[in-house]
């Protein structure tokens, strides 16, 4: 009895052991490997090291549940340059080949790795098929790789890597079979998250359905660059002005900078016959010079302020990302047309100069 007993337990404990075998000709002798557990620490947690020989290195131990961890070569812990790999630790034999000229780095031989390696192959032919992916094919090609995985260590890295951008119905369904699977509170308070910002989401899309073409303009008001206080309506009610666009944007916001070329193209063109812009910065107070200086340095001359409260500004639009904008009629104080992005602004004032501009 005592002699199968010994089996038995060598035998659980031959099934969680691990070994990671490194071989390629990127690894160069005497660096040092280091496996190191992927927490949330100050300490670096080293699991295990070695040394390279032959262009090669070998790191085992033994595991009981899986976790996710790194390989590291380098000189030293400290170094300035270090060669990584994310990997899972799981028992059986992981293998690391190619380094630095591979096209996805992970790592193969035991179940999660060899999913992990699938699932970084097809994201590659993804991107190779077509570099400029968009969100709405990104998210449900990533989807069925964690609904497939949901119950283990894979599903919960791909899930915590691209959840913060998914749709929000996606984001919510995962997250629950998630908490289904592992009972991780983080997990219910995920949902509860995502549960309130689809609230609040559907709020907004229900106001940004108050200001379609058609409806009239709400009042806003922002600061000037001296502190006062200008309204919307002052700028559509002031002589002269015929359309005015409402205009939100950012200092940091990318595609905003990308607008103000066409919006300068517009105003030059029409500002002579009507036109007027209000442009209303979300910046926060504290950025108010780096919005003064982008001003000036993009030669934006129309009218600027800068947002005070969101729930008076860019919520009574349903503004839910920026840049967004809004044509008035001055004259009847109906939105004519929204988000006229690029060429889509002068093309819309010129189609308006034949009647009434």
């Amino acid at each position: 009895m005592a002699a199968a007993s010994l089996m038995s337990c060598t035998a659980v404990e031959q099934e969680k052991k691990f070994t990671i075998t490194g071989k390629a000709s990127d690894f160069a002798d005497g660096k040092k490997v280091y496996l190191i557990k992927s927490v949330e620490s100050k300490e670096i947690p080293v699991m295990d090291s070695t040394i390279v020989k032959n262009h090669s290195f070998v790191l085992e131990g033994q595991v009981g549940e899986p976790y996710i961890a790194v390989v590291g070569v380098a000189d030293s812990l400290t170094a300035s340059e270090v060669e990584i790999i994310e990997l899972f630790v799981e028992p059986g034999e992981i293998r690391i080949g190619e380094w630095k000229n591979a096209h996805y780095l992970t790592a193969t031989g035991t179940p999660l790795n060899d999913a992990s390696m699938q699932f970084s192959q097809a994201m590659d032919s993804l991107f190779r098929s077509n570099p400029s992916v968009r969100p709405e094919v990104l998210y449900p090609f990533i989807y069925p790789y964690i609904k497939k995985n949901v119950g283990n260590l894979l599903g919960i890295f791909l899930f915590e890597r691209y959840e913060a951008s998914m749709f929000n119905e996606m984001r919510l369904e995962l997250a629950s079979d998630l908490y289904t699977a592992h009972k991780e509170e983080k997990y219910a308070d995920l949902i509860a998250e995502i549960e309130k910002k689809m609230e609040r989401e559907s709020q907004m899309a229900e106001l940004a359905k108050t200001v379609q073409p058609g409806n009239p303009y709400k009042n806003i008001s922002g600061k000037t660059a001296d502190g006062k206080e200008l309204s919307l309506k002052s700028v559509i009610e002031k002589d002269g002005n015929r359309y005015v666009l409402l205009e939100f944007w950012a200092t940091w916001c990318g595609p905003c900078m990308n607008e103000v070329p066409y919006l300068k193209e517009a105003y030059t063109k029409f500002r002579g016959k009507g036109f007027e812009i209000y442009s209303m910065s979300i910046d926060k107070e504290e950025d108010k010079d780096k919005w003064m200086q982008t001003v000036k340095e993009k030669g934006m001359q129309w009218t600027n302020v800068l947002r005070t409260d969101a729930k008076n500004t860019t919520e009574v639009y349903g503004v839910q990302g920026i840049p967004a904008n809004f044509l008035i009629d001055c004259s009847t104080g109906q939105i004519v047309a929204t988000n006229l992005r690029g060429n889509a602004l002068t093309k819309k004032l010129e189609e308006l100069s034949g009647r009434e501009l």
